[in-house]
């Protein structure tokens, strides 16, 4: 369950949006993603799945993240409660 949004523009994609801040690619498979995310009640069910690379992000703890392109992820602080703080981000600086 996503209980929170990290951002305007995501939460505008989960809402059927385009951002123009974002790449058009994106969209519909961050969607996608979202949407999975969204409907994941663990952990666990998000990395059976592996082409979301389910992963944390060591250099803070509690934050993950699932692969939505080649450079771009979506980040979330997470547990088994839910989602909070959800993003998109470019993962590649």
């Amino acid at each position: 369950m996503i209980r929170s949004f990290g951002n305007k523009e995501t939460a505008a994609v989960w809402a059927g949006k385009r951002p123009k801040s974002l790449p058009p690619d994106i969209i519909a498979p961050a969607l996608k993603k979202l949407n999975l995310l969204s409907s994941a009640t663990q952990l666990k069910t998000l990395s059976d799945i592996p082409s979301n690379r389910l992963e944390p992000i060591h250099s803070v703890p509690g934050l993950w993240s699932i692969r939505v392109s080649q450079k771009s992820r979506i980040v979330f602080w997470g547990d088994a409660g839910g989602a909070e703080k959800v993003q998109i981000v470019d993962y590649i600086h």
